[in-house]
């Protein structure tokens, strides 16, 4: 509350208290005329009297006056305490609409900074799908060697199996051949001993016939 508000109010304040003394006084002045009245003038009493109503109109019409001012000054102080009210929104005000500039402003920088971000996204994004194309080609160059890798390690047991076969079913050939070599050379080495002595038993033979 500013100085000359504080003075305005001490102001206002002693004018009552001044009014509530003379309303004192006049009700003092009523009560004593209303005791002196049966033994007072009858002149004298409506003289009193008119005074009185002439102190009490003045005492209304003070009131009235002051009850203006204070009124007045409510409506004063009202408006002050609107004001200043208005004044902290506008400050509010004043202060968002900043604050709502700057994060305009924020985002606008954001934007710009994306707009500038956005082709060098947009190539990572092509060399992303060209590393998973790669990676995609590679993984299946990679499962066709596996696979041609397995169909290898199967030819190569398949043709070991045979091949190991093929060795025993060779040496047991070469084994029943040399039985047979050896059979077919022990008939062959008895056929010459017993031709060699059948040849002397006939020698034998035609000499005693002859």
């Amino acid at each position: 509350m500013s100085y000359s508000a504080r003075g305005t109010m001490y102001h206002e304040k002693q004018e009552m208290q001044g009014l509530n003394d003379r309303l004192a006084a006049y009700m003092d002045k009523v009560r004593q005329l209303k005791q002196a009245g049966k033994t007072m003038d009858p002149e004298k009493y409506r003289e009193a009297m008119r005074q009185l109503e002439d102190e009490l109109k003045k005492l209304k019409s003070m009131y009235e006056n002051e009850i203006d001012k204070l009124r007045l000054a409510d409506a004063n102080a009202m408006n002050r305490k609107l004001s200043d009210q208005l004044d902290k929104v506008q400050r509010r005000l004043a202060e968002k609409e900043k604050e709502a500039s700057e994060n305009k402003n924020y985002v606008d920088a954001l934007k710009r900074e994306i707009e500038q971000l956005k082709p060098n996204y947009m190539k990572s994004n092509r060399d992303a799908d060209e590393l998973k194309r790669r990676l995609a080609d590679e993984m299946n160059r990679r499962k066709e060697a596996e696979e041609k890798i397995k169909q290898l390690q199967d030819k190569m047991a398949f043709d070991s199996a045979k091949m190991a076969q093929e060795r025993r079913d060779l040496a047991e050939r070469l084994k029943t051949a040399n039985e047979i070599n050896q059979n077919l050379e022990n008939k062959l080495r008895n056929a010459k001993e017993q031709g060699v002595g059948g040849s002397g038993v006939g020698s034998k033979e035609g000499v005693g016939r002859d």
